[in-house]
């Protein structure tokens, strides 16, 4: 039987490490298919190829291109290891089965591959296998005047990692995915100066892009937006600092997709932190494709837990949110938008106009600057609002007319100080379904006036409390007026 090479092995289904010793070692029996070749055996068995045994000088000098590439071809299945020191080097391939790995990030004493190319990527990683791609502790380097070259371009199907990865200054695209692509997870990894979006990915022609996370992340000052992906099934973004963007940190945008069938389903963006993106800090954008007749929808969302500051004055012109949710009518479906924490002058979301969103909003929270919390849009329907600022106690200014700021807290307490009557006006910035109670103390000592209600204050008739008590109100707003939902029977103590 001729001996097979690894690549001949590939062929081969149910191939296993067993089956390929008993080749190796009883060329006569029942096994000898997989019987390897002495050339690959050695290849086969190593855990590390060292890139500087191929030649690599990692001197910050030399073009070491053909020896990293020479390495990596040696290794279809092993480690490639990169001692400490800067490889200039450009247009590098490997298949998604070897694993890359440095000794550190740092720009001093760490990893470096350095491009030296203006216009081909650092590493362009092929899809050979499900085995995935590993990557981890170096620095991914262009900085170079007139570059428009990626720094890295993935395209696999395993189930592939990038941990501790720096990189950095992209003439283009800091990570571009492309192709059928799935299970990608980056992990502590920093992305920042690029020239275009720090990580970016679109599906190609019948493509999909599934299954990615990005975990523990910064992705920083790049020029475009942050992260641009359109995935087919399932983005988890957790734990990110996403800040500094020219554009928008996170932009997901089927605008420019072809795809039949290409929705993006499942997305959960929770516990990041967000910080002057100057494009907004969460973009979404629907689109109906008229060449396929396709509605591309965005379906179970969920942004949760996160904090995000942004002002008109830092923010780009025309950018008056932070989450902007706008695009194609009808087409954003299961939306959850809870706990999160808004900072600034901005409204917190954008839900446009003429859209049915089917969208549920729990306790999102602002500071006390904040206002006007929502857009809704001209047309929007199905959407519950449930309780979006934080549960916060008001002490009321008291006045002869006060007008409660919704977008400040939910209950609002007046101290009557004395016996002159008062007006309630309607509060400002309300939001379908919000719950407000207002709550009257009487320490004026003796009757209060009469307190006068605004026209939106659908209610029973009112009941000053006496001297040294207080009654309370809670409505419910219905999109036009605040229904009455329920009273203090009697007077309380203050």
């Amino acid at each position: 039987m001729t001996a097979k090479t690894l690549s001949q092995l590939d062929a081969i289904s149910n191939v296993t490490i067993d089956d390929i010793f008993h080749g190796v070692n009883d060329p006569a029996g029942a096994n000898n298919d997989f019987k390897i070749a002495a050339s690959d055996l050695r290849t086969f068995m190593s855990p590390y190829t060292n890139v500087k045994d191929f030649g690599a000088k990692g001197d910050g000098v030399a073009d070491d291109s053909l020896a990293i590439q020479a390495a990596i071809s040696a290794t279809p299945r092993g480690t490639v290891y990169f001692p400490s020191g800067i490889y200039k080097c450009t247009n590098l391939l490997t298949t998604d089965s070897t694993k890359l790995l440095g000794c550190g990030w740092e720009f001093n004493g760490g990893t470096t591959l350095q491009n030296i190319n203006l216009t081909t990527p650092i590493l362009t990683i092929v899809r050979a296998s499900m085995a995935g791609c590993q990557i981890s502790n170096i620095l991914f380097n262009d900085q170079q005047i007139g570059s428009t070259a990626d720094c890295i371009v993935f395209h696999s199907e395993g189930n592939s990692t990038f941990e501790r990865v720096y990189i950095h200054g992209a003439g283009g695209y800091g990570l571009r995915i492309v192709g059928n692509t799935s299970v990608l997870t980056l992990r502590n990894c920093f992305i920042q100066h690029c020239a275009l979006d720090g990580i970016y990915g679109r599906a190609e022609a019948s493509a999909q892009i599934n299954a990615i996370n990005i975990l523990d992340c910064e992705i920083a000052q790049n020029t475009g937006h942050g992260i641009n992906l359109w995935a087919r099934n399932q983005l988890n973004i957790r734990g990110c600092t996403i800040q500094g963007n020219q554009r928008a940190g996170i932009y997901i945008n089927a605008d420019d997709m072809t795809t039949v069938n290409s929705s993006a389903n499942t997305y959960n963006i929770t516990e990041n932190y967000f910080e002057l993106n100057k494009g907004g800090n969460i973009v979404a954008l629907t689109a109906f494709d008229d060449a396929s007749s396709t509605v591309h929808f965005a379906l179970d969302f969920t942004i949760a837990d996160n904090f995000m500051t942004l002002s008109i004055a830092q923010a780009n012109v025309g950018v008056t949110s932070h989450i902007s949710l706008t695009g194609y009518i009808g087409s954003y479906k299961g939306m959850v938008i809870g706990r999160n924490h808004f900072a600034g002058d901005l409204a917190y979301i954008d839900f446009g106009s003429a859209h049915d969103y089917r969208t549920i909003l729990i306790d999102s929270r602002s500071d006390a600057q904040a206002f006007s919390s929502v857009y809704l849009g001209t047309s929007v329907a199905n959407i519950t609002i449930i309780s979006t600022v934080q549960q916060r106690r008001i002490a009321v200014a008291y006045s002869a007319s006060m007008t409660p700021d919704i977008s400040t807290g939910n209950e609002f307490v007046i101290t009557a100080t004395n016996g002159v009557g008062f007006t309630i006006n309607a509060p400002v910035n309300p939001m379908t379904r919000q719950r407000l109670t207002i709550r009257i103390r009487n320490t004026s000592g003796g009757s209060l006036g009469t307190a006068t209600w605004g026209s939106v204050y659908k209610m029973a008739s009112w009941t000053q409390p006496a001297s040294g008590y207080s009654r309370a109100i809670d409505f419910q707003y219905d999109g036009t007026n605040w229904v009455e939902a329920s009273r203090t029977p009697s007077d309380v103590p203050n």
